[in-house]
């Protein structure tokens, strides 16, 4: 099983943050450059003896396998010790989504396939199916 950070997201962040970078009209959002009238630098600007000029990541992806037998605590270590510090940062929107894979050399009976696409739609997973090989 893995927690997966969407990079099909980060990367479309990305690509909209490239875009804005070649428009013309000055700087952008996020782009360290003070607010028109104010002289405060906006969030997200270069840190202290960081070159002006240089764009500090936007976006973020990762994917870990978690150990099926231990799945009560492993995603709560993964959210505590890595999402949570993306959480903190204002305006950020930090996406988990939990992926299932299963292979059954053996198969799947009709009565567990049944009990587990009830669950699934319980819990409102966005997909969710069976394979045969």
């Amino acid at each position: 099983m893995s927690v997966v950070a969407r990079p099909d997201v980060a990367q479309k962040q990305e690509d909209e943050d490239k875009a804005k970078a070649g428009e013309p009209g000055g700087a952008q959002p996020g782009s360290g450059a003070a607010e028109p009238g104010t002289g405060v630098k906006e969030p997200g600007g270069p840190a202290a003896g960081e070159p002006a000029g240089s764009a500090l990541p936007t976006g973020f992806f990762s994917s870990v396998d978690l150990d099926a037998d231990r799945l009560g605590r492993e995603p709560g270590k993964v959210a505590e010790e890595a999402f949570r510090h993306l959480g903190t940062l204002p305006g950020a929107k930090v996406t988990v989504s939990l992926e299932i894979h299963a292979e059954v050399p053996d198969g799947v009976s009709e009565d567990l396939q049944r009990v587990v696409t009830e669950h699934c739609e319980v819990l409102k997973f966005k997909s969710h199916g069976f394979e045969k090989d």
